[in-house]
């Protein structure tokens, strides 16, 4: 099986609400292609 690395770093964070409506979004998408955390 192929694999792929998402990498995400942020310097610093000016919007916490954008960054958690964000992961609301991106963790269930990646979980429903068989990705992890």
């Amino acid at each position: 099986m192929k694999k792929g690395y998402w990498v995400v770093a942020y310097r610093s964070i000016s919007d916490e609400s954008a960054v958690k409506a964000y992961a609301a979004l991106a963790v269930p998408a990646i979980q429903s292609f068989g990705g992890r955390f």
